[in-house]
């Protein structure tokens, strides 16, 4: 309770000293802060023979948890007021920040803050490369040419135990000169010579890379799966090549294998016999005729009781229909003339 009612008044009461700026703090693990200057409540100046426990300081995680420092070492002067605080992974266990408060008689109450970092961020920003070798057992695989048989064909010295493991992955080579670094794609990969075939990644170079590959040169794999016991990009890609190989047999019967073949399928539409009797009729002339009687001329000679229907330009004849006796009578006969294709 005392330390809370402390926090309380650092943070809320004028005179409470707070750190020049809020620093990076790699997370869960131990490590050595500086922290300070501490100074006289009286007049300000620096104190630098205090003896200060870890209960006399106090670490709040995520503005929420606060307690006592976890670490058994006694805070360190270094100069000027600045002391080394030493922190463990317990009081680094945080996900956002972590504040650390003074609470030493006769002296201003100091509070500085620290930003969590993840791990891989650390790393990188550090310049640790170990954040890369953690994915090794992963998608990631680092290893040097056994030999380079052509610019777009390389032989590894280590490399997955199944076929098309890399495949649709990509390779980051670095040459032996400064400046040789290249990206390129992998189409093939056989597990048996552990053979790597490349392609230009970002242009339609012929070479996989703008230099000249050698068998001294590096390369860092990034792969879809980690070669392990299934190959899941195989499988995919034979997958996919047996359903285009389905489509395609479908697809060949409709035999469009002359360039007027599309003209030659519709008119096989139109042959097509719609009426069996009399001489048959194609849908085509039993079109033509039934647009005649619809849409087409027709004359009438009433000495032979005769009606003729012409198309719709009235030039050629397709119906001949001849009545009975009297003008009412029944229709004698009926003679098609369709149109021929």
């Amino acid at each position: 309770m005392r330390k809370i009612a402390y926090l309380l008044f650092a943070l809320l009461i004028p005179g409470i000293a707070f750190g020049s700026s809020q620093k990076l703090l790699k997370a869960t693990a131990a490590q050595v802060v500086l922290f300070g200057p501490i100074v006289d409540a009286t007049d300000a100046t620096a104190e630098t023979g205090l003896t200060i426990v870890p209960a006399d300081v106090l670490v709040c995680q995520d503005s929420a948890s606060c307690g006592d420092k976890n670490e058994s070492t006694n805070l360190a002067h270094v100069g000027i007021g600045v002391y080394t605080v030493t922190l463990d992974a317990t009081d680094t266990a945080a996900e956002e920040s972590v504040c650390i408060i003074l609470e030493e008689a006769g002296t201003l109450p100091l509070m500085q803050c620290y930003e969590m970092q993840s791990d891989a961020f650390s790393n990188l920003q550090n310049g640790d490369e170990s954040l890369m070798t953690s994915r090794q057992a992963g998608n990631v695989l680092e290893t040097d040419f056994a030999s380079v048989t052509s610019q777009t064909i390389v032989v590894l010295t280590a490399g997955a135990p199944n076929d098309d493991a890399y495949i649709f992955g990509t390779a980051a080579i670095v040459g032996d000169s400064v400046g040789e670094e290249c990206f390129a794609e992998i189409v093939d990969y056989a597990q048996a010579t552990k053979t790597l075939t490349l392609r230009a990644k970002y242009n339609s170079d012929t070479d996989a890379c703008p230099f000249t590959m050698a068998a001294t040169d590096v390369i860092r794999i990034h792969a879809f799966n980690s070669g392990a016991a299934n190959d899941t990009v195989s499988v995919k890609v034979d997958t996919a090549q047996t359903d285009i190989t389905s489509v395609k047999s479908r697809t060949d019967q409709l035999q469009f294998t002359v360039a007027n073949q599309v003209d030659v399928n519709a008119q096989a539409i139109w042959d097509i016999q719609c009426e069996d009797q009399g001489a048959g009729y194609t849908c085509q002339e039993a079109l033509s005729i039934l647009l005649a009687e619809a849409a087409g001329t027709a004359v009438y000679t009433s000495g032979t009781r005769t009606w003729v229907v012409k198309d719709p330009s009235g030039t050629e004849t397709r119906l001949t229909i001849v009545y009975g006796a009297e003008l009412d009578g029944d229709r004698t006969s009926s003679t098609p003339a369709p149109m021929t294709p």
